[in-house]
């Protein structure tokens, strides 16, 4: 294997496949014998006549149009314009006839032309002649887009853009013709839309393309001799874009840098950065930060050009600011612990529980069913960032419910965390009575806290079991109204810090004031009810058990289908300042049929009506009920008929609940964080 350069690659590739395939030629200006602009085709005018690299005139429209005619007629052209700012006068016979070609002509047609497009500033060309444009070219179904960094790239991706069957964009930086790397002599291909790893990292993905590759490999170097892994991803052909291979990346760093020469706005990264959010956004720790051109035009004095162009400088900026952000740090020995010292009790192994009963087949369904986001998945991700949480509070050990989905295990896939974490050894019944059965467990086992995932159901059943422990309930803010709805890393480090025996339980804990639902007299623990009017048409709600601790903001401001009330025949209710602490909703859909749905604290009133009145606790206080469906304990389905009689009443005889902001504010005054970050 040869020591090559990126142009040298680029000239092997053409000649090899015009020696290989008789209907490969190059056409272009100056292409013949001066061999180019930046003498790409340089002694393929000498071996293959002026037959097959044809010198056109200063024509770009004529150019790109002549190797679209010759594609659809059964041809290979590669063509070539000497600077990609060019492509301006030759956008229709791009991007409406090549592009379009083959999908207008039911498949029939092919169009397998190539056009080699010199980019990029660094050579004191000026606006006119240095302008990074791959993103013009992602905007349009029909092409394909290489933009190769390295000599081995060059040649495998050229290749393979001339085989293609369909118009392919080859775009080569002006900055990358003189770089040097092993290149094969014989022919190969590289596979479009699938990326490169570059360089393997731990702590920051950066996925960077052409002559930012090799700035990103400059910064990773640097980096490294501070302690921060940095993994370089060349996408090398950004349409396809293999958004896969960034993303398992992403989901192993947890953070993410993009980094390219065209603009910021708008540019190449503004992509990436989009799929990530969409299908990954959960697994990043940070922001994610893009190393982009300014949006202004090129300048021409070379030390402006300079200041201009990203550099490896802005690559190692970006990424430090990253890890200013309060990055997760590496699951090494001493590391991850946020008390300042040992807790109380010496030795004593500080032990967090988790309860998480994932939602079963038949209630994503229903909620899915009318529009409810709603997916296990959601407990997965925030259990990921509980055990940071946990793990940063200096929690030696997690024990965790079983069950039949996997959450804590999922979660686990993806961290490394150097506590102990182990499943608590029990039968499964895939019902609200498995989180009964291990919460039980989890305390007699020492456990210093237990966190309910998912929230009020699982939550209500740990109750259930007379626990003593404290417990704090974490919502997945699906189709839920529920008083805590705070970042799960910050739930986990407060738990932890109850879990450590710092505070007495007085100080972080308070009693759960419930809602309690009776019909016919008879209390039952509802779980979710869904009041069904007509069979398109519900209303679903969960009990919120923990009465005392609803934040204002939570419902202020919120329209009642915002937090998991749909409204029945059309009408919405507002839940507004004056109702800070919510409400019991009577929706009327028919002017016969009432339907009250009870979700709120201590307050009840009538849709509309904004004088509220309290609801003393102990005291029941009557609500009408259209026929409907109940789940009872989380489990039952119980039918309620017309005329069933239907009350609620508040009880102070709730579980011991962690107060998270009151936690927060103790760990703070004893001074076990330092400059806002854990110490």
């Amino acid at each position: 294997m040869a020591n090559k350069t990126y142009l040298q690659a680029l000239n092997e590739a053409m000649r090899q496949e015009m020696e290989r395939d008789e209907n490969v030629f190059i056409l272009g200006e100056d292409v013949g014998q001066f061999g180019g602009c930046f003498g790409v085709t340089k002694g393929l005018f000498d071996r293959f006549g002026e037959a097959r690299v044809i010198d056109t005139p200063i024509t770009e429209s004529v150019i790109v149009g002549t190797a679209a005619g010759a594609a659809a007629s059964g041809l290979r052209p590669i063509a070539e314009l000497m600077f990609v700012d060019f492509i301006g006068v030759a956008l229709d016979q791009l991007f409406n006839q090549a592009a379009k070609m083959r999908f207008m002509f039911g498949g029939k047609a092919k169009v397998p032309m190539t056009l080699r497009m010199p980019q990029g500033a660094g050579v004191g060309a000026a606006a006119q002649h240095s302008q990074s444009l791959e993103a013009w070219f992602m905007h349009i179904p029909g092409l394909k887009v290489a933009i190769p960094a390295t000599p081995h790239d060059a040649k495998g991706l050229l290749i393979s853009a001339i085989r293609d069957d369909n118009p392919v964009v080859f775009l080569e930086h002006k900055m990358l013709y003189g770089l040097e790397g092993e290149v094969p002599d014989e022919p190969y291909t590289v596979p479009f839309g699938q990326a490169d790893i570059k360089r393997v990292g731990t702590d920051v993905t950066v996925v960077a393309t052409s002559l930012m590759v090799q700035s990103a490999l400059a910064a990773a170097e640097r980096l490294a001799a501070e302690g921060v892994s940095v993994e370089v991803v060349d996408p090398r052909t950004v349409l396809p874009l293999d958004m896969d291979t960034i993303i398992e990346s992403v989901k192993k760093t947890h953070c993410l840098v993009v980094a390219h020469e065209a603009v910021g706005f708008a540019g190449p990264g503004a992509e990436i950065v989009a799929q990530v959010a969409e299908k990954a956004l959960d697994y990043l720790d940070a922001p994610v930060k893009r190393v982009a051109a300014p949006f202004s035009p090129i300048p021409f004095t070379p030390p402006l050009e300079k200041a201009w162009i990203p550099s490896a400088d802005d690559i190692v900026a970006a990424v430090k600011s990253i890890r200013s952000c309060g990055v997760r740090p590496r699951p090494e020995a001493g590391r991850g612990r946020a008390l300042r010292q040992p807790p109380p009790g010496g030795d004593t192994v500080r032990t967090a529980a988790i309860l998480a009963n994932p939602a079963s087949g038949k209630d994503i369904r229903r909620l899915v069913a009318h529009g409810s986001v709603f997916d296990n998945q959601e407990k997965v991700r925030l259990t990921r960032r509980l055990l940071l949480g946990l793990e940063a509070a200096g929690v030696a050990r997690v024990l965790y419910m079983p069950d039949a989905y996997g959450i804590v295990p999922r979660a686990l896939e993806a961290i490394a965390p150097a506590m102990a974490c182990t499943p608590i050894d029990m039968p499964l019944t895939n019902s609200q009575q498995d989180t009964i059965v291990a919460a039980g467990i989890a305390e007699a086992l020492g456990a210093g806290v237990m966190v309910a995932l998912g929230g009020d159901g699982t939550s209500r059943a740990a109750c259930k079991g007379s626990i003593k422990t404290p417990i704090l309930p974490l919502s997945t803010g699906t189709n839920n109204v529920f008083p805590v709805m705070i970042e799960a890393t910050v739930a986990g480090l407060a738990a932890g810090i109850v879990a450590s025996g710092r505070f007495p339980p007085e100080a972080t804990c308070h009693r759960a004031t419930m809602l309690e639902v009776l019909l016919n007299d008879v209390p039952v623990d509802i779980a979710l009810v869904d009041v069904a009017v007509y069979d398109d048409v519900f209303t679903a709600s969960r009990a919120v058990w923990d009465l005392d601790k609803v934040p204002r903001l939570f419902l202020s401001r919120c329209r009642a289908d915002a937090i998991g009330l749909s409204a029945i025949g059309g009408q919405l209710a507002h839940i507004t300042p004056e109702e800070p602490r919510g409400l019991a909703l009577e929706l009327a859909p028919d002017g016969d049929t009432t339907v009250t749905a009870a979700i709120a604290p201590g307050r009840f009133a009538r849709v509309g009506v904004r004088a509220a009145r309290d609801m003393p606790p102990g005291q029941a206080h009557p609500v009408a009920l259209a026929p409907c469906l109940l789940a009872v304990d989380g489990e039952r389905e119980v039918a309620v008929a017309r005329g069933v009689r239907a009350a609620v009443r508040l009880t102070t005889l709730g579980p011991f609940v962690v107060d998270v902001p009151r936690v927060m504010e103790l760990a703070r005054r004893a001074g076990l964080f330092v400059s806002g970050q854990p110490a």
